[in-house]
C-alpha cells in the first residue's frame, strides 16, 4: 500500500462526526473530497435553510453520489436512520456495470433523491438542492465554458494542458470545479454554452437556460438528462480517468449537434426550487425542526 493510499484510509477512519458542519444542532453531511469541489459544496441544504429548534442528533445527508444512497455510511457510522434526513442524494455506477435497481423504499426518517429514473414513486424525486442559487437566475450571456471535474481520477492531471490548448483555440474559457464561487458566477453567467464532464457543471447550465454538451462516465449524468425529459442517448459517453477519451470528445464535439438545453428552463427551475422549499417544510410537519427559514444569498 502506498503512503498516497494510506492517507486516504486514515483519513476516511477519522472522519468523524464532529468533522462536518453543525448549525443550531444540525450536522450537514457532504462529500469533503481531498480536492475542492464547487458542486459538492453547494449542494448542502445548509447553503439555503437556518433551520432552528432541531431534535437533538439530527443529520441531513446530501447531495452529492453516495453508492448505496449511503446506507451502508449511516449503518457504519451507527446513526439512527429516525433521525437522518437523505436529500438530493444520488449513486454514480461506471456503465459497465449491472444497471441499478429501482429505489422503492429507503430507512430514512425523510428521503428525497436527485435520480429520478431510478424512483417508483416519483413524490421522492428531489432535485440538488443547489438549484436554489440565485447565480442561475442570470440570463445566458454568449461565451462557451469548457467546465471540467479537477478529480485526477475523473480528468487525469496529463490531459489538462492539452483541454487548454484546445479551448484557446476554440476560443472558449475554460474552469476546472475546484474554482472560487466568485469565478465560476463570473464566468459562468457570461456564456451561453456549457462543454462539461461535471454533473452539477450541466445541472446548472441546463437550469439556467444555456446549450451544455454533456459528457459524463456514469449512470448519474444519464439520470441528470432524464430529470429534465432529455433522452440519455444525447450523453457523450467518456472513460473515467481517460484522458484520450476525454481530450477527443472535446475536441471532435459540435454544438449545434451534441448540445442539449430546454427551453422551459425557467419554468423547470421553479418546479425543482419548489421542490426543494416543500421538502424542507416537511421537515416542521416531521417534527425534526420547530422552523424553516430560507436564507438569503
Amino acid at each position: 500500500m502506498t503512503w498516497k493510499v494510506l492517507k486516504k484510509v486514515i483519513k476516511k477512519i477519522l472522519r468523524k462526526e464532529t468533522s462536518y458542519p453543525v448549525e443550531n444542532g444540525v450536522v450537514f453531511v457532504h462529500k469533503t473530497p481531498d480536492h475542492r469541489n464547487i458542486g459538492d459544496f453547494l449542494c448542502s441544504p445548509r447553503h439555503y435553510f437556518l433551520f432552528e429548534g432541531a431534535l437533538p442528533g439530527l443529520k441531513i445527508l446530501g447531495g452529492g453520489a453516495y453508492s448505496g444512497l449511503a446506507i451502508k455510511k449511516v449503518e457504519n457510522l451507527k446513526w439512527d436512520f429516525n433521525k437522518t434526513v437523505l436529500w438530493g442524494v444520488g449513486q454514480s455506477q461506471v456503465f459497465e456495470k449491472d444497471p441499478l435497481n429501482k429505489v422503492k423504499d429507503l430507512p430514512y426518517v425523510l428521503w428525497g433523491t436527485r435520480d429520478y429514473d431510478l424512483i417508483e414513486d416519483y413524490n421522492h424525486f428531489l432535485p440538488c438542492v443547489s438549484c436554489l442559487h440565485p447565480m442561475l437566475d442570470a440570463e445566458p450571456g454568449s461565451e462557451t465554458l469548457l467546465f471540467l471535474n479537477v478529480d485526477p481520477a475523473v480528468t487525469p492531471p496529463e490531459v489538462k494542458m492539452r483541454l487548454y490548448e484546445i479551448a484557446k483555440k476554440s476560443k472558449w474559457s475554460i474552469l476546472f470545479n475546484d474554482c472560487s464561487i466568485d469565478d465560476f458566477k463570473k464566468i459562468f453567467n457570461n456564456s451561453n454554452v456549457v462543454i462539461t464532464n461535471s454533473y452539477h457543471g450541466a445541472y446548472w447550465g441546463l437550469l439556467s437556460g444555456k446549450k451544455v454538451v454533456p459528457m459524463g462516465y456514469s449512470s448519474k449524468f444519464k439520470s441528470l438528462l432524464s430529470s429534465f425529459s432529455i433522452s440519455p442517448d444525447r450523453l457523450i459517453k467518456i472513460s473515467r480517468g481517460e484522458s484520450d477519451s476525454l481530450a477527443k470528445a472535446i475536441q471532435h464535439c459540435s454544438i449545434d449537434k451534441d448540445s442539449v438545453m430546454i427551453e422551459n428552463s425557467r419554468e423547470v427551475l421553479s418546479i425543482f426550487r419548489t421542490i426543494n422549499r416543500d421538502f424542507a417544510r416537511n421537515l416542521e410537519a416531521y417534527g425534526l425542526v420547530s422552523t424553516v427559514v430560507e436564507k438569503s444569498l
